[in-house]
């Protein structure tokens, strides 16, 4: 492998080097590598990764062989029957999958006898194309996301995936909604990146704003457009400002 696989490989170790408040040296990485190398990193982190959730054995750092046992069972393909499961279960668009290219392969080669109503053909010509092409690959199988239509489903089907080390927390994240934001997260972003948010407005402010259209819609006002909206952004900036300064108040009474 290239420098920046070991460099990567180094840092999985020192992850759970935190996690298991364990000094991890140069010695023993040497040795981890000898033993893990020849696997692919993703498989080596998802290992990991189950090794860490595990009730048992994750209570302690892993030994190469805790690490080999997990990547023994994740290299193996899933069994033909519970592939055209899975095969089965793609037929609804609003399902997500989680499932290898040899599935979904067999699967397209299965589709249009499913189609035409010959279920048990259907089901017999996938078994078949599907045992054809894990023998003609020594490769372990590499799992990828079929998006369905169903979000609440879509994550669900996602974390089962990281749960069961098929992937990991990080090629997940594509799938997953994004945290939530909070209205100071909300307020922050707005003053970083010069975008106007909806802010709560108090009854003074709403009455300064009020007046200024007022003062817009008169042809004899003299203000001009740009002005004007200049200004409803200037006032908006300073009540984000005064809302900012007075949570992290209400934060520093609560600390104290």
């Amino acid at each position: 492998m290239s420098a920046p696989d070991k460099q990567r490989f180094s840092e999985i170790l020192d992850d759970l080097g935190v996690i298991y408040d364990r000094e991890v040296s140069v010695t023993l990485k040497r040795l981890y590598w000898e033993d893990l190398g020849s696997y692919p990193l993703d498989a080596i982190a998802a290992a990991c990764q189950a090794h860490r959730r595990d009730p048992d054995r994750g209570r302690f750092f892993p030994k190469p062989a805790d690490l080999l046992a997990r990547l023994g069972a994740g290299s193996r393909h899933l069994p033909a029957e519970a592939a055209w499961a899975i095969a089965l279960e793609s037929l609804d668009e609003d399902t997500t999958l989680v499932w290898t290219a040899e599935i979904a392969r067999a699967r397209e080669a299965a589709r249009p006898i499913w189609v035409s109503g010959d279920r048990y053909g259907a089901r017999a010509a996938f078994l078949k194309a599907y045992e054809a092409l894990l023998l003609a690959t020594t490769e372990p199988p590499r799992y990828q996301v079929s998006v369905g239509h169903d979000p609440a489903q879509r994550q669900a089907a996602v974390e089962r995936a990281v749960r069961e080390g098929l992937m990991t927390q990080e090629q997940a994240r594509h799938y997953l909604p994004g945290p939530a934001v909070t209205p100071e997260g909300a307020v922050l972003a707005g003053l970083l990146s010069g975008k106007v948010v909806a802010l709560p407005q108090d009854e003074a402010t709403r009455q300064r704003l009020a007046a200024l259209r007022v003062e817009l819609n008169k042809p004899e006002s003299g203000v001009s457009v740009a002005q004007a909206r200049r200004d409803v952004i200037e006032e908006r900036r300073r009540q984000a400002l005064a809302y900012l300064q007075a949570r992290m108040a209400e934060g520093d009474d609560h600390a104290a």
